[in-house]
């Protein structure tokens, strides 16, 4: 069994290779015909995207829907940050964590930054691109009195 995977992972390793050493001459006919794009300069970029992330979310936990409300409530994974300093790159970050936890995962992802820094928060808390749309909930603490939390339980 195993060497009959061997060689169809190799058979698809070399149609790949050949595939991709001359896909370069059909990409501009493809693009204009197909894509309704017309590319007049193309730019090589590095096509190795290969990278080494680890993140650990401050609050990360599996929220378990009501068994009287499976129908309207699913589970969900629940991912809360503590933020003291306002980070511009922040909805960036919360991006990367959705895209990992939601593929590790295959739920939902609700994100909140609980800023408890100086001022309010003006992070950069929505991504919108072509094929992507992104956002997160920022809770900024100082809207909030602490009495609230004092006469809680």
């Amino acid at each position: 069994m195993k060497k009959k995977e061997n060689k169809q992972s190799y058979q698809s390793q070399e149609y790949d290779k050949i595939f991709k050493e001359n896909i370069e001459e059909l990409i501009i006919p493809f693009a204009e015909k197909l894509l309704n794009i017309n590319p007049k300069n193309l730019r090589d970029i590095p096509n190795d995207l290969q990278t080494t992330l680890e993140r650990k979310p401050d609050f990360l936990k599996k929220v378990i829907a009501d068994k009287a409300q499976k129908e309207k409530i699913k589970d969900f994974i629940l991912h809360i940050e503590f933020q003291t300093v306002d980070e511009r790159d922040m909805a960036h970050r919360m991006n990367e964590y959705y895209a990992i936890l939601y593929r590790k995962y295959k739920l939902d992802v609700h994100q909140y930054v609980f800023f408890i820094g100086t001022g309010k928060a003006k992070m950069k808390q929505i991504i919108e691109a072509k094929n992507l749309s992104f956002r997160f909930d920022v809770i900024n603490m100082q809207d909030f009195s602490y009495e609230l939390f004092l006469n809680s339980n």
